[in-house]
């Protein structure tokens, strides 16, 4: 998480004053709801179906299963599709049913490779799509192994397209980020946004969590082909959002020397915590007092201003 940072300085003889704004580097330790790289550890096997273990579901009947040594780096991975099917769809998930409320940012991340079915059959529709308690879908990002592009759905089910393309064979990590408290989501495939700030739902549907679907689609109903989506390092988490630092930055006032003691003043948006902190050297800072601004400002006179040949002061924004 980047860090925000602002300053406004004022020198007064030997006096100056300034205000300082950090964010934490972390603001939460994420909850992790599911994660697994579908290793025999964890209960996975060999050429088996990933469903019916570890609390894994399909929808469908075949067309999931676990693998070794495709890709190189995944050692047993899951897979979806491969085997044909008569079927419309089918659906491999893992129910972590979540209520975001006090955790409202949701995070997937998962590894995977599409491959080519081979010969002239069919190239089919492989999906990741958010569902939530009620089983409602709220959105999906689609990948089409007919022309190579990636496409996303909200649940108001108009396609629309990324920009965005993928190979077969090729290995990609996508990170999927839902803001459920904001209603809003954003997809990465590696360090590349390809999905900004859409609604998780534009129908009013409940902003609650049960999973992330892989889904496979044939394109031709019955007539399936041999493709398939091969995914590891499978991982929800989910987290409290960061804190927002005030929208006017603070100002550190110097007023002048008041008895003895040094009068600086901190101006800024009432409800906004900070702490006053000095300095001799501008290194090492000790801190003089922590409140919460009402009025539009608070004040505080420093003792230990007293002799001293220079004084520097910041306001840290404390969250």
């Amino acid at each position: 998480m980047q860090r925000h940072r602002a300053r406004r300085w004022w020198v007064a003889g030997l006096m100056v004053a300034g205000v300082f704004l950090a964010l934490p580097a972390s603001f939460g330790a994420p909850l992790t709801l599911y994660t697994t790289q579908f290793e025999a550890s964890q209960g996975f096997a060999l050429n088996q179906p990933v469903a019916g273990r570890d609390g894994w579901t399909s929808v469908g009947p075949n067309g999931n299963g676990i693998v070794t040594n495709f890709v190189a780096g995944f050692r047993q991975s899951a897979y979806i599709g491969f085997a044909p099917t008569n079927q419309s769809a089918h659906f491999l998930y893992r129910p972590v049913n979540f209520n975001p409320t006090n955790r409202p940012l949701v995070t997937f991340t998962v590894d995977w490779v599409l491959f080519d079915s081979t010969g002239n059959r069919p190239r089919d529709e492989f999906r990741w799509s958010a569902y939530n308690l009620a089983g409602q879908r709220l959105f999906s990002l689609l990948l089409d192994n007919h022309d190579l592009g990636i496409y996303y759905q909200l649940d108001d089910g108009a396609f629309r397209e990324t920009g965005y393309g993928f190979n077969n064979s090729a290995a990609y990590t996508l990170r999927v980020e839902m803001n459920f408290a904001a209603n809003r989501w954003s997809a990465w495939l590696g360090a590349t946004r390809i999905v900004a700030d859409k609604p998780v739902t534009t129908t009013n549907a409940a902003r609650t969590f049960s999973d992330v679907s892989a889904v496979w689609l044939p394109r031709v109903a019955g007539k399936a082909g041999d493709n398939f989506l091969l995914f590891d390092n499978f991982t929800l988490t989910a987290d409290t959002l960061p804190p927002v630092p005030p929208a006017t930055p603070a100002v550190v006032q110097p007023l002048g020397v008041i008895a003895g003691q040094f009068l600086v003043r901190v101006t800024g948006e009432s409800g906004a915590k900070y702490a006053v902190e000095a300095s001799g050297n501008l290194r090492q800072w000790t801190a003089l007092k922590t409140n919460v601004i009402t009025g539009g400002f608070f004040d505080h006179l420093d003792a230990g201003a007293v002799g001293q040949p220079q004084r520097f002061y910041r306001a840290r924004w404390v969250p």
